[in-house]
């Protein structure tokens, strides 16, 4: 019997717990450019990542989900990325760790996130 295919099997866990939709392009890497830029961020600011997202969360497995969301973020931004100043880059991770953190902080807790409560203000 043949195994399904490792990633269609992620991408649909994936989908059913709203993490991923259907139009979402499941492979934003598509150049060897691209490839090496996105595993520079990675070795350079995982670990960073991680740290940040556990002190805020206080969950090393929280903290690794909004990690691997933050860098699905970034592969999906590369083009956009890849034209600024390496050094720029740790400031917008670290934006999307703590933006993302705090929305997981609020939906675990039932209150409405930053991003809710100024959308909401500006109506």
């Amino acid at each position: 019997m043949e195994q399904p295919d490792q990633k269609e099997t992620v991408v649909k866990k994936l989908q059913k717990k709203g993490k991923v939709k259907m139009s979402q392009n499941l492979n934003p890497i598509e150049t060897e450019e691209q490839k090496e830029f996105f595993t520079s961020i990675y070795k350079e600011y995982n670990n960073d990542m991680m740290y940040l997202a556990n002190s805020i969360l206080g969950n090393p497995s929280d903290a690794k989900e909004v990690v691997h969301d933050s860098f699905l973020t970034i592969a999906d931004h590369l083009d956009k990325l890849m034209c600024r100043e390496f050094s720029e880059l740790w400031h917008y991770a670290k934006l999307l760790v703590e933006s993302k953190a705090n929305n997981l902080n609020c939906r675990k807790n039932g209150a409405k996130s930053a991003d809710m409560v100024l959308l909401e203000e500006s109506l």
